[in-house]
């Protein structure tokens, strides 16, 4: 049976300072679930071959032996044309803390009595448009951006015309 059913198959092979991910199945972790937690770790580069497990060059902060079979492995896709990954930006660093650097505000809405922004920022083609409470923290190095977004849309939530959140209506309940 071994022999018909390995005829189709290829035993993998890495090479020595290759990067490869390392299935966090047997890896405890302090996520607080496992049903959150990443499901590969890495990149970590491989430092030999052992038989058929091979050891890794992990950090000394994860406390697990270093040698793993091929099996919890798996390639690092890397970057397969030049330019199609692009390098994020790290955030400027303030006395308060980290903060990004914002290219320009979208839009703005009432959420819930709470203002929001719609953000586009610095060199983030590719990361999803989010909305940020305007109260949060984000914009405290940006006010003239924002000053700019509501001189060209005064009429947009938090603008000259509409500075306040609207109120809520209450809902009519039947009487029996």
């Amino acid at each position: 049976m071994k022999r018909h059913a390995d005829k189709h198959r290829k035993e993998i092979t890495y090479e020595a300072r290759d990067q490869e991910f390392l299935s966090s199945r047997n890896i405890t972790t302090d996520r607080p679930s496992k049903k959150i937690e990443d499901k590969m770790l890495g990149p970590f580069p491989i430092v030999k071959k052992a038989g058929t497990s091979y050891e890794l060059e992990l950090p000394q902060t994860m406390k697990v032996h270093n040698v793993f079979h091929s099996n919890l492995l798996r390639k690092d896709p890397g970057d397969p044309l030049p330019g199609q990954i692009q390098e994020l930006p790290g955030p400027i660093v303030t006395a308060d803390g980290e903060e990004w650097d914002l290219a320009d505000i979208l839009n703005s809405c009432w959420h819930y009595g709470r203002l929001q922004y719609r953000c586009a920022w610095v060199d983030e083609k590719t990361r999803d448009l989010e909305w940020y409470y305007a109260d949060g923290g984000e914009f405290d190095n940006s006010q003239d951006i924002i000053k700019d977004f509501h001189d060209r849309y005064p009429r947009k939530a938090g603008g000259k015309e509409n500075l306040r959140a609207p109120t809520q209506k209450k809902k009519k309940r039947r009487t029996r």
